[in-house]
């Protein structure tokens, strides 16, 4: 009957008369009646240029109205939504079945999210016929929702927080928000942030419209730290993602202080660093609230959870130069470590011999630091002052401070 249909289509077009409950008739054209009842059988496999990997809609019942169905050429778009009638059809059957007219957005929708799911959940690496047919699908559905006619709902319903990440990128899908056009950022950031494949720029207009952003800068490292953060602050990641992210998070803080200059003020408020803790976890934060240790003689007889009790410690494959470069304070100035060696603490809070060095440091003039001593002593009341001058070297690493 379909191809008796299909090779006299201009009886689609013939009126009949149609009885209705009320007695009365009225003219109706064989095809609205037709697409009404179901009498049409669906594709029980896939067609050939349809993923193999994809969920196929199969066969719930025998026959289908074809108002609930599409045609072939629509397989890409809605082929694990809604019932496929294998081959093709005349242009005037198709507009009596309503086949001009594309399917319910909610079909190609649901094809997305099976495309999606699909991906993620395969086991073995897709042959590489298997990926362009997939693509060729994805580039279907893109086009088909990019259309005029459902741009706007499309546009509406893809940039809900709720909904999957559904931009391919050339292996695999991520949020719009993760994605642009084009990097001026020299550094790799995958797997957080993406450029969009070359085969899928023809699609960009319509994925701006959702959310891409138009490129990436370097200011996009900084904000892939925070996302490196966030990521593992939701639960315990695998040893294998903490390798991946740390080195990721080194490459970012390498990059940002690749010029040798300590970094503006502005850009080191946004700056996380990873600090020491289980080897298993990476936890970041910001550089201000981390601490270097600027000497060897603090880690003696303590172990790193002994300081890390009482501060952040930076990740010991960050460098004490990248750590001094992007503005994290040394150790000996930021902790009481009088209390940490088992000493009481009394005096100044940061060790004196630090201080003195440090003293010395500001005082470039050779008579300054005798000046100040002289100034203390008669700030204090002190009617002479003697100096001794000691010719001995102390070739301790480290000296009293009691």
């Amino acid at each position: 009957m379909l191809q008796f249909l299909n090779d006299n289509a201009y009886l689609a077009e013939h009126q009949v008369l149609l009885e209705e409950s009320s007695g009365s008739a009225k003219k109706v054209s064989l095809g609205s009646i037709l697409s009404s009842l179901p009498w049409l059988p669906a594709s029980k496999e896939p067609l050939n240029k349809y993923p193999t990997s994809m969920p196929w809609f199969g066969v719930a019942r025998r026959l289908y109205s074809p108002k609930d169905m599409r045609d072939a050429d629509m397989v890409n778009i809605v082929g694990s939504a809604m019932p496929v009638l294998r081959g093709s059809l005349d242009e005037k059957l198709k507009k009596a079945f309503g086949w001009s007219f594309p399917p319910p957005i909610s079909y190609v929708l649901a094809q997305l999210k099976g495309a999606i799911t699909t991906w993620q959940q395969q086991v073995h690496k897709s042959s590489e016929i298997e990926l362009l047919k997939f693509q060729a699908m994805l580039k279907d559905i893109y086009s088909h929702l990019s259309s005029e006619i459902v741009i706007a709902e499309a546009v509406l319903v893809l940039k809900e927080h709720s909904f999957l990440p559904w931009v391919w990128h050339g292996s695999g899908f991520a949020k719009p928000s993760c994605i642009a056009l084009k990097s001026e950022c020299r550094l790799d950031l995958r797997p957080y942030n993406f450029v969009l494949s070359d085969d899928f720029q023809s699609f960009s207009a319509f994925f701006e419209r959702c959310g891409v952003q138009e490129k990436f800068n370097e200011s996009s490292a900084l904000d892939v730290l925070h996302m490196i953060r966030d990521w593992h602050s939701e639960e315990r990641r695998s040893i294998e993602e903490v390798k991946r992210d740390l080195r990721l998070t080194r490459d970012v803080l390498d990059f940002l202080t690749q010029d040798g200059t300590p970094l503006p003020s502005d850009i080191r408020k946004r700056v996380l660093i990873p600090i020491q803790t289980e080897e298993d976890r990476l936890i970041l934060q910001p550089c201000t609230d981390v601490s270097f240790c600027d000497a060897e003689w603090l880690r003696r007889g303590n172990n790193d959870a002994s300081i890390t009790d009482v501060a952040f410690l930076v990740h010991k494959t960050i460098s004490t130069g990248t750590a001094q470069l992007l503005g994290t304070p040394p150790l000996s100035r930021k902790l009481a470590v009088t209390e940490t060696l088992g000493f009481q603490q009394s005096g100044p809070f940061e060790p004196v011999t630090t201080r003195l060095k440090n003293i010395i440091k500001d005082h470039t003039d050779d008579m300054a630091t005798f000046k100040e001593l002289i100034q203390n002593a008669d700030d204090a009341g002190a009617t002479e002052v003697k100096f001794l001058l000691d010719w001995r070297k102390n070739k301790a690493e480290k000296l009293s401070e009691r």
